[in-house]
């Protein structure tokens, strides 16, 4: 069954429409960045020599398919270079890092669950199956933010369903490169993305705090950078079972990101009886004090189930209120105390959590 949706093309015969040049300067561009936050260190950032990376895997990339082109621009690109073996930095929220300047490959995986053509390359990996896969074609000069769960996708779910395994990547939003770039960069520039290391996960180190505030212009951006979609084609195949409907739980935020007043007063209410109001008097103290202090809440294992929510969400807006206000009591980001804020989020990460091993 084909889609009747009007169409976004990626012609599999074009030819290579991108400036190398570009791409490597809005990557090298957003790591400058990320190498300013408490998290990835500055010495993690390494430029290619003037003949390029010799440690790309060549080879392997042929075997799977990748073009001449793909594989020089591996060779050109900057790379934040893995903090330890089995560890690697993450660039946005379960979005890890692939070092191809070290022999590192994308996960084979991959090509199983989202084939996609040969101009095409995976930049990054994803940690958990919320992750993002950012994939970078060659032919388009566009990075595609790929998740296994079909998060964001630019068509009805089931007519994405419907769509040939091979294709189901066009569906998913695309930007041009350097567009792209500049939107996750604004992500930590406004705080809407904030990282501090944490080596608890299994590939990745970064612990993230989300700001649900998300300035509205920046989705309607994204929405409206991505033309309607079609597959290709040449690149048509027998129809594939893929994918997991994204899940449907509904939206208690505001378009601010926060519960209204009188929604959270009732929800309290239900879940403190009495002690609601005092409850609610310690949670907005927080506004009111220079040096916050956490707000005594019971573990969510021990509140009754319709209130774990309530509560999950209330640890969470005072976790992501903490760390907002470590980087901006810090100067983020134009007079910024990388070193300072480093220690205080280690501290935050410890008394959250218990004792870590700090990078140094």
């Amino acid at each position: 069954m084909s889609t009747s949706l009007p169409v976004r093309s990626h012609p599999a015969s074009a030819e290579s429409s991108y400036s190398r040049g570009e791409v490597i300067a809005a990557i090298q561009d957003f790591y400058e960045l990320l190498i300013k936050l408490p998290y990835v260190e500055p010495n993690a950032l390494v430029l290619p020599p003037s003949e390029g990376w010799s440690g790309v895997n060549a080879q392997k990339l042929r075997d799977r398919g990748k073009t001449e082109e793909v594989i020089e621009l591996l060779r050109y690109l900057p790379y934040l270079r893995a903090p330890a073996p089995g560890k690697r930095w993450m660039i946005g929220p379960d979005t890890i890092m692939i070092a191809y300047c070290d022999g590192e490959v994308y996960d084979e995986i991959n090509d199983s669950l989202q084939p996609v053509p040969g101009h095409c390359i995976w930049l990054t990996d994803y940690e958990s199956r919320d992750g993002t896969s950012l994939l970078f074609d060659t032919h388009t000069d566009t990075i595609t933010e790929w998740t296994s769960l079909g998060h964001h996708i630019m068509i009805d779910y089931e007519e994405y369903e419907n769509i040939p395994t091979q294709d189901k990547w066009m569906a998913h939003p695309t930007m041009p490169a350097a567009a792209f770039f500049r939107l996750w960069k604004q992500n930590f520039e406004k705080l809407v993305w904030m990282a501090f290391y944490n080596p608890r996960g299994s590939a990745g180190t970064a612990q993230w705090c989300i700001s649900s505030a998300t300035l509205q212009e920046e989705e309607e951006d994204r929405l409206a950078s991505d033309d309607d979609f079609e597959p290709d084609a040449d690149e048509q195949g027998d129809d594939e079972e893929g994918g997991s409907e994204p899940d449907g739980e509904d939206d208690m935020d505001d378009e601010d990101g926060l519960i209204p007043d009188e929604e959270l007063d009732e929800l309290m209410e239900d879940a403190y009886g009495e002690e609601a109001p005092q409850r609610r008097i310690d949670l907005q103290s927080e506004k009111n004090t220079a040096e916050y202090k956490p707000v005594d809440l019971p573990p969510p294992e021990l509140a009754e189930p319709a209130d774990q929510r309530l509560l999950h969400i209330m640890i969470r807006e005072r976790k992501t209120k903490e760390v907002y206000e470590i980087y901006t009591r810090n100067g983020w980001p134009s007079n910024f105390d990388r070193e300072n804020c480093k220690v205080m989020l280690a501290d935050f990460c410890e008394r959250e959590e218990g004792p870590i091993n700090r990078l140094r």
